[in-house]
């Protein structure tokens, strides 16, 4: 009796699952090569690229005007030094102690430069949104108009 009850049970899910098969369509869509054919979409991205090089320069002003790339190109000459198996052992110790100086020494620039990058990121991650998510949404409203047409019931999204 309970062979004959987990039979019958096996053949209802199964006829089930099969029903919902046939009753379902399912189609795909490369998001990449949609993406990369809408021209308008391309476009905005061209202009978050310019935002993002145009930050890092900020960025690198910044840092030039807080004097920070002199002391960073000087802890990578003391790095070396420490680096280098020639160097005697009083010669690392004193290139170590010269570098934990100079990041003390300049501690807060180091901050602010870093506060700075973070509020700017935020900045360019709002941007990047305010700017790409119309035409995703154009995309997306496109994928489902076609969806439609075409008699699909649930799209897949193909991603390299």
């Amino acid at each position: 009796m309970k062979k004959i009850i987990a039979i019958a049970l096996v053949t209802l899910i199964t006829a089930g699952f099969s029903f919902a098969q046939e009753a379902s369509r399912v189609g795909s869509v490369n998001m990449e090569r949609l993406a990369n054919d809408y021209v308008d979409f391309q476009s905005a991205l061209k202009r978050v690229e310019g935002a993002n090089e145009t930050a890092a320069e900020e960025v690198g002003s910044l840092q030039t005007k807080l004097g920070l790339d002199v002391v960073e190109a000087r802890i990578q000459e003391l790095q070396q030094i420490i680096q280098n198996p020639a160097t005697a052992d009083t010669a690392k110790q004193s290139s170590q102690t010269e570098i934990q100086g100079l990041i003390a020494e300049n501690q807060e620039k180091i901050q602010q430069l870093n506060s700075y990058g973070a509020d700017l990121q935020q900045q360019i991650e709002q941007n990047r949104i305010r700017i790409i998510r119309p035409y995703q949404l154009k995309m997306r409203q496109a994928i489902i108009e076609v969806a439609k047409d075409k008699g699909f019931d649930l799209i897949v999204p193909i991603l390299p």
